[in-house]
């Protein structure tokens, strides 16, 4: 008995075979069709004629099943499809009743793969709705790995305002603190940084931008000892640029707190450690009126060490009368001032703690 052959295309004929009908053969079957995200068409070869609406599967015209028509091979590819049309489809799949157009199962559920150096594995498109979407229980919903290159790439092409690149959006319930919920987008590190932001333009925005409608916009923690949990640098030369900089319309531009530490700590080799334009305001300062015909007069509820210096300043002019000196009293967070001789009037005095 004769075998039929491997291969049979719409421009065959013989034995009623025609161009628009073609009849699959027995011992072999070519399928093109095309299903959304895998450019491959169906090649299964030794199988026997699958079936639709209980007739063999045509070429070159629709076919139609009620039930699923399904191919199966012990090794190669299950079904292939192939075409030369550089605006085709190698498989194409359309759900009519808005489900889904192609679905995979396996270890890879469906898997895109392109040889040439710029072209695209798997590629979804939307007008309004999601282009391609991954759902997970447990793990990654989507995972991109490269070897040299980006695991994941977004880029927006429109000039729409406030659209992202890469979007990431966390709807966990945690609160109560910052650590309970998720994260928005997450970026982790071994040796390198776990999140980056360049702005490449001249005139361009900010390389990393927070926002919090209940909280810090910008947070960040060290567990190593020596470094900072958030720092700036500036690698510009011009005297205006600054490493970290804060600003507020009725608040405060940079907040510095620390229990045990320094709360703001300026260094500087050759430049200014601190600059400050503007009223400057230290807590351990203030106005100690000393009564008239008094010498003296205590400050109570300043905290002080032993190594704490405290200025003395009259506000003001009497004739003979100065501050002869101060004396401090850690342990009672007092100091007192005193006067060379008793105030002829009332007498403000101003005073300055520094250490």
């Amino acid at each position: 008995m004769n075998e039929e052959p491997d291969r049979i295309t719409a421009s065959q004929k013989g034995d009623g075979v025609s161009r628009a009908s073609v009849r699959v053969g027995r011992r072999s079957l070519i399928v093109g069709a095309a299903a959304a995200g895998v450019g491959a068409a169906v090649s299964v070869v030794g199988a026997e004629p699958a079936m639709a609406a209980n007739n063999p599967v045509l070429l070159n015209q629709p076919n139609t099943a009620t039930t699923t028509t399904s191919l199966s091979t012990s090794s190669g590819i299950g079904l292939q499809g192939e075409t030369s049309d550089s605006s085709g489809y190698g498989l194409y799949g359309v759900s009519s009743a808005d489900g889904t157009g192609v679905a995979g199962t396996g270890n890879v559920g469906v898997l895109g793969t392109n040889p040439s150096g710029t072209g695209i594995g798997v590629y979804g498109t939307s007008t309004d709705g999601t282009g391609v979407e991954g759902l997970s229980t447990n793990s990654y919903a989507v995972q991109g790995t490269s070897t040299n290159g980006s695991g994941v790439f977004g880029t927006i092409t429109g000039d729409t305002a406030g659209q992202s690149a890469l979007l990431g959006e966390d709807t966990t319930t945690g609160a109560g603190s910052a650590t309970n919920g998720g994260y928005g987008v997450r970026g982790t590190s071994v040796n390198g940084i776990g999140a980056a932001g360049i702005v490449t333009s001249a005139t361009g925005s900010y390389g990393v931008w927070g926002r919090s409608n209940a909280n810090h916009g910008v947070y960040g923690s060290t567990a190593a000892n020596g470094f900072s949990g958030v720092a700036g640098q500036d690698d510009t030369s011009n005297a205006t640029s600054s490493g970290v900089y804060g600003e507020s319309q009725n608040g405060t531009g940079v907040y510095g707190t620390a229990t045990n530490g320094t709360g703001v700590y300026a260094t500087s080799s050759t430049g200014k450690a601190l600059s400050v334009q503007g009223v400057a305001f230290f807590s351990r300062s203030g106005l100690a009126q000393v009564k008239a015909n008094k010498s003296a007069v205590t400050v109570t509820g300043v905290i002080l060490t032993t190594s704490s210096m405290i200025l003395a300043t009259p506000q003001g002019h009497q004739p003979g009368v100065g501050v002869a000196g101060v004396i401090s009293d850690p342990g009672a967070s007092s100091f007192k001032i005193c006067l060379t001789e008793a105030a002829t009037d009332a007498l403000d005095v101003a005073w300055f703690v520094i250490g």
